[in-house]
């Protein structure tokens, strides 16, 4: 738009005189006229009447300026005589004086007046030349100009409108369970803002999917996690009909083991739900990481010391560390990954647990000498009921939840996990990053 403001306006100051429009020249003629009116309220009012019919702005809308001189050349209003008029009023007198910006028009008109007083003055008078924009302000181009700016704006419109339309439609199929709905490459390509929302919506839309597959196999894995044990207390129930009251005692013991594994896995599965609904409820207090370490290693010593497979927790950590968390939330994720460590680590290994700090941050690392984790599992390994091994872990009592409830844990905390394989190809490192208490 200011490109062509520009163009029209220069177009205009080269018009020729011939495509002058009669609009300049009914000003000329308005400015012509109202010199007159200024000569005869001079010759009649004096200079007296001729500055209060100065002053209405009406009168001398045409005019660029009116001098007043008397016979001396001073002019009454003090305002600074151009060369131009100055040399006019100096030279021999002539009513229609012509200055070198307009050659055809008379664009200076001077008079000598006699005022009621007897005192001769000059008035001289220039014109007021419309400013050059004017001349297109005709209804011919003003229609043009609605029209072409109407077409304009309507094309603008339907670029910016119709990505936006196709996005709405791509959103209500999303809404209505297609999770393969996507923006189309046209809109994803477009280097604006609409293209980066294209392209954010496709990222939510795939986060979306995801997470609604996730779901699907949370569900499905719960199903399968559920049916096994009710499947053997069915068949252990079966036994038990056709057995005498004093020897059913091996299928009671059976009931009695699915029971405690479904009671097992049920806690597990309402404690990831909480964590998820109640996450804006927990109670937040400074924690002593410590004292949290100490208390943990205690109970996994002395379940594991009840059993051949005894391993050594050594614990590395200053006595003023603190983290703001929940104590419950904090014991039960460390708790997970410290057993962890202790039930792969072979009979006589040490597992260490490390903690240190800097002003924002502290850091926890758990250190096991089992033989690790396979490279594209050390990420999966905090999802629920994903297990490396299947058989392995369903002998440690482990549904494979333990890790997806501390993973979310440490994240409700602010903080992030990630586990890796020790470079000595024995043993794997989980580490913890957690927000330092700032009092």
């Amino acid at each position: 738009m200011i490109i062509s403001g520009i163009a029209i306006a220069w177009y205009t100051e080269k018009l020729s005189e011939d495509e002058i429009p009669p609009l300049l020249k009914q000003h000329h003629q308005i400015f012509q006229q109202q010199s007159r009116e200024a000569e005869l309220t001079l010759k009649q009012s004096g200079v007296a009447g001729l500055l209060q019919w100065k002053a209405d702005t009406q009168n001398t809308h045409a005019i660029a300026r009116l001098y007043i001189v008397d016979e001396h050349g001073m002019e009454l209003s003090h305002q600074p005589l151009p060369p131009d008029i100055q040399r006019f009023i100096n030279s021999e007198f002539n009513i229609h004086f012509n200055t070198p910006f307009d050659s055809s028009k008379d664009s200076v008109l001077g008079f000598r007046v006699v005022a009621p007083d007897n005192i001769r003055y000059y008035l001289v008078t220039t014109f007021n030349r419309p400013h050059p924009l004017l001349f297109l302000l005709t209804p011919q181009r003003i229609i043009i100009g609605i029209v072409v700016s109407g077409l304009i704006c309507f094309a603008l419109a339907r670029y910016l409108s119709s990505p936006i339309q196709r996005l709405r439609q791509t959103a209500m199929q999303l809404s209505q369970g297609n999770l393969d709905a996507r923006t189309s490459a046209t809109a994803r390509n477009r280097n604006d803002e609409i293209g980066e929302l294209a392209k954010d919506f496709n990222f939510m839309a795939e986060r979306l999917q995801a997470m609604v597959n996730s779901q699907k196999h949370l569900m499905r894995d719960i199903s399968h996690e559920l049916r096994s044990p009710l499947a053997r207390i069915q068949v252990a129930l079966e036994l038990a009909r056709t057995k005498e009251t004093t020897l059913i005692e091996s299928e009671l013991h059976r009931i009695e083991s699915e029971l405690e594994k479904l009671n097992t896995l049920i806690d597990e599965l309402l404690t990831f739900v909480r964590m998820e609904t109640d996450k804006d409820n927990i109670e937040w207090i400074p924690i002593n990481v410590k004292e949290l370490l100490e208390h943990i290693v205690d109970d996994t010593l002395f379940e594991n010391c009840q059993s051949p497979q005894y391993n050594q927790i050594k614990i590395h950590c200053a006595e003023d560390i603190e983290v703001a968390g929940n104590p419950r939330l904090l014991h039960r994720a460390l708790e997970n990954v410290i057993r962890n460590a202790c039930f792969y680590t072979p009979i006589g290994s040490t597992v260490a647990v490390t903690c240190t700090s800097n002003n924002d941050n502290i850091m926890l690392s758990i250190e096991d000498e089992g033989p690790g984790v396979p490279e594209d599992m050390l990420e999966k390994i905090f999802e629920p009921f994903v297990r490396v091994s299947k058989s392995r872990e369903k002998q440690s009592g482990g549904y494979g939840i333990g890790l997806a409830i501390t993973k979310r844990a440490i994240e409700i905390h602010g903080g992030h996990i990630h586990a890796a394989n020790k470079a000595s190809l024995t043993g794997m490192t989980v580490n913890v990053s957690l927000p330092a208490n700032r009092g």
